[in-house]
């Protein structure tokens, strides 16, 4: 049955059979390998389905799209079976009908499945299909009615999509094993989808910031008013997507059209008062640089707005509703001369940041042909961000450009290395010796390329000489266009991890020769009396082979007198983390008693509490 408001996460646990840890392996594969290249969102979306149909067995697999603008679910692909295509594709849901399904109880593994017997079908308004079939009485048989359904979740905690199930090819319901992988496939599919929005989001971007260029280029030369006011409105019209925009200017105690994009003749008509617009430009709605309103807001504080009302609205928290959009004009003495007023965005949602400060490099535009003297001013901030974030970084850090030239070699690379930065900076990366240029060949020049790595355990020579262990992590650094133009890479020195890693290795040889050579028993047990651990001498005290009380309660070996006589001495132990010596008896393999003495040492827990006992024991002649 087809039919989530819910994120699921799963660990994969492959089988020891190779073969079958390649086969689910090569689904996961095929998923990561369909972000890659250029795709349409109809084409990625049957192309996982599909994935996961052939990867998995199933024979439809329907994915309920989320759809911000309209705040419900669009089944977009129903891959498999005919009939559920004509009966699904393109039906709509809302998160309320999915509530029923989206039980607790249902949850496993991450994800919801449910049998027959368990839902009331006829009381869910979600569209669905039955495909054909007979009910089983077997206990793990896929029946008609039974279901299985899949969160997509974005990385920032809410809902892509749900993924919808069905007719399993063998016929069984799925396995914990199974439910594993396709919790993961889904996990990968969703990561696929929201790196397929996020590219189009960048290209839309980037399309914008081309046409805002454009338009840059075209006002460097002298351009009346006019034409300079008509091609921002042009241009936000285009490359922002809103179907109405407007440019006014101040005219008295009002403002009137001097540009616009998207308006009949005579239907653009605002009746704001500079008063208004100074309240509508309250802080609490700026973002970007640009105000935006809801209805009531801008209601609330202008009641002379305008007497439009938008055409292109949504519903739900991303969508626009009737909202009020408008960029403030200044001129240099930051006096509010006009605004530009957008309305209708194509796609029925509000703008993102990224389109809001666009929008306000086109306002900008309104007033000065300085736009690209701004686009630099903002590199050069992101640029001066980051440097602080070099040299305010405990890691040492070290930039270089596309030429090999060093550009930030940090404080902590100072400490590290010992060359200062001005001896390094603006000078070829260092290529003198072999082992130099070994070093820019293999951890630098792929970078470069725009390749990167982390965690790359390296030994480095410093200025005096000296060799250190360092971990090397580095990332190509993007412009705009995706070209790589620098790398940057951190080396975090690991010389004190390695000695301790060295010390440990050390302390623990250590410690199993001492106790493979004791002839005094070694016992581990718990705190409910199980031995977890023995020593090699429990063969000539007791008779037994190492492994063979492990698992097994000390107390029935110790004579049942003494044992009584020890639970003070147990209690002290676990009082003051030590116990005196104690005597007893305990049972030889053969079934004799052999006196023995011993003394016992509480191991803690990282809270400072007894976890398990460590017990010293000695066979008495």
């Amino acid at each position: 049955m087809f039919g989530s408001n819910a994120s699921a996460t799963s660990t994969l646990r492959f089988p020891q059979d190779r073969t079958s840890a390649l086969a689910q392996v090569r689904p996961l594969l095929e998923l990561a390998n369909l972000v890659r290249g250029e795709r349409e969102l109809e084409e990625l979306l049957d192309s996982i389905a599909a994935t996961i149909s052939s990867g998995l067995g199933w024979q439809t697999v329907v994915i309920n799209l989320y759809r911000p603008a309209w705040d419900d679910f669009q089944i977009s692909t129903v891959h498999g079976n005919a009939e559920a295509q004509s009966a699904l594709l393109g039906s709509t849901s809302t998160w309320h009908d999915w509530t029923p399904l989206l039980q607790e109880r249902f949850l496993h593994r991450g994800a919801y499945l449910m049998n027959d017997a368990e839902v009331d079908w006829e009381g869910i308004e979600l569209p669905s299909f039955t495909p054909p079939g007979t009910v089983s009485d077997e206990p793990d048989a896929w029946n008609p009615d039974d279901s299985l359904l899949v969160p997509l979740a974005h990385s920032e905690s809410r809902l892509l999509g749900i993924l919808s199930i069905d007719e399993p090819i063998a016929g069984r319901r799925p396995s914990d094993e199974d439910l594993d992988l396709l919790c993961a496939m889904a996990a990968q599919a969703a990561h696929a989808v929201e790196q397929l929005q996020r590219r189009t989001e960048i290209r839309r971007h980037r399309a914008a910031l081309e046409h805002l260029h454009e338009v840059s280029r075209r006002l460097t030369a002298v351009l009346p008013p006019e034409d300079v006011l008509d091609a921002v409105a042009q241009g936000i019209g285009r490359a922002l997507a809103f179907d109405r925009v407007a440019v006014l200017l101040r005219a008295g105690e009002g403002f009137a059209a001097a540009a616009s994009c998207g308006w009949p003749g005579g239907e653009l008509d605002v009746r704001l008062t500079a008063e208004d617009l100074d309240a509508l430009l309250d802080a609490q709605f700026e973002s970007e640089g640009c105000f935006l309103l809801s209805s009531e807001q801008a209601l609330e504080r202008a009641q002379t707005e305008g007497g439009y009302e938008s055409q292109l609205n949504g519903r739900g928290p991303w969508a626009w509703d009737h909202h009020c959009l408008i960029v403030p004009l200044q001129d240099e003495s930051e006096e509010t001369i006009g605004f530009v007023w957008c309305d209708d965005p194509a796609d029925r949602l509000l703008p993102s940041p990224e389109k809001l400060r666009v929008l306000r490099m086109f306002a900008n535009q309104a007033m000065t042909a300085l736009e690209l003297a701004r686009t630099f001013a903002a590199e050069h901030e992101a640029n001066e961000l980051m440097n602080a974030t070099v040299t305010s970084s405990p890691l040492a850090t070290i930039r270089v450009d596309r030429g090999g030239i060093v550009r930030a070699w940090n404080p902590a690379a100072e400490r590290l290395y010992g060359w200062r930065a001005e001896d390094v900076i603006g000078r070829p990366y260092p290529c003198e010796t072999v082992a130099q240029r070994l070093e820019f060949a293999h951890l630098v020049a792929p970078v470069l390329e725009g390749q990167s790595y982390r965690g790359l355990e390296v030994i480095k020579e410093t200025r005096d000489g000296r060799r250190v262990d360092v971990s090397v992590s580095a990332a190509p650094i993007l412009d705009s266009s995706g070209g790589v133009v620098a790398a940057i890479a951190v080396h975090e020195d690991i010389q004190g991890r390695k000695q301790a890693e060295a010390a440990l290795r050390h302390s623990q040889e250590l410690y199993r020769r001492v106790v493979e050579t004791l002839t005094d028993l070694i016992l581990l047990v718990d705190l409910e009396g199980t031995v977890m651990f023995t020593s090699h001498a429990i063969e000539r005290v007791l008779g037994y082979g190492r492994e063979e009380l492990v698992g097994r309660r000390l107390a029935d070996l110790i004579d049942r007198d003494d044992l009584a006589r020890l639970q003070p001495a147990l209690a002290e132990t676990l009082e003051t983390g030590r116990s005196p010596l104690a005597r007893a008896r305990l049972r030889h393999r053969d079934g004799r008693w052999i006196a023995v003495e011993a003394n016992a040492t509480a191991v803690l827990d990282e809270h400072g509490r007894p976890k398990q006992l460590l017990a010293v024991v000695r066979e008495l002649a």
